[in-house]
């Protein structure tokens, strides 16, 4: 009995330092993304460019650029009635200074839509071959985009091709826990005819990659 005793004493030594050690973890990461975000991880184009003797692209202009683009994008999109609304300049007054060519900015700038499906009363079980799915808000919440959590659509009147999730598409939940709504991925690995739900959107992008607004919005600037 003592043995036994003994085995769960290191048995409860090792989860508490398991424990111990995803904490710290999961510090790190932030702290990580938080000094990407503010380039303290790597050194900056300017610094680079200073340091080569040649000229760099600054921030401000470079977002100028985007934002033409999404002008564009936007009013070459059919259907349009709302008229052409430029983004807001975030507040900076409590924000802290940035490198050399870097600029405060919103997700806002580089959006030209978001899209969501609809919501109706769905059967709660994954979608067969034949069916049409509508993904569940768990569908984003772990991290990377898990297809089988899905219901199915039980009317042929209710599918909407053009709410078909797609390889890439960002998706962005706007529902769920306190901990967990606002959980974003990118969909990989799409093989199965899956819609919008009205509680995930889909992030449509201008001007930068996915993958990069994706390390922003998981990061604790992300998250203010």
């Amino acid at each position: 009995m003592a043995e036994i005793e003994k085995h769960f004493t290191r048995l409860d030594a090792a989860v508490a330092s398991l424990q111990r050690a995803r904490a710290k973890l999961k510090r790190y990461r932030a702290s990580v993304l938080k000094a990407a975000v503010e380039g303290r991880l790597v050194p900056t184009e300017a610094e680079l460019a200073h340091q080569e003797g040649r000229q760099y692209e600054p921030a401000s202009v470079l977002l100028e650029r985007i934002l033409r683009e999404r002008r564009a994008q936007w009013e070459a999109e059919p259907g349009r009635r709302s008229k052409y609304q430029e983004p807001q300049a975030p507040d900076t007054s409590n924000l802290p200074p940035l490198p050399e060519g870097w600029v405060w900015t919103t997700v806002d700038h580089f959006l030209t839509d978001i899209e969501a499906g609809k919501n109706f009363k769905c059967i709660e079980r994954p979608q067969s071959d034949q069916e049409v799915g509508v993904v569940k808000v768990s569908s984003v919440t772990w991290g990377t985009f898990d297809s089988n959590e899905s219901k199915t659509c039980p009317d042929e009147r209710y599918i909407n091709p053009d709410m078909f999730i797609r390889e890439g598409d960002f998706l962005f939940s706007r529902a769920n826990t306190i901990l967990l709504v606002g959980a974003c991925v990118i969909a990989r690995n799409v093989t199965d005819r899956l819609m919008l739900s009205d509680k995930i959107l889909r992030l449509r992008i201008v001007g930068l990659p996915a993958e990069w607004l994706l390390f922003v919005l998981r990061s604790p600037w992300g998250a203010t």
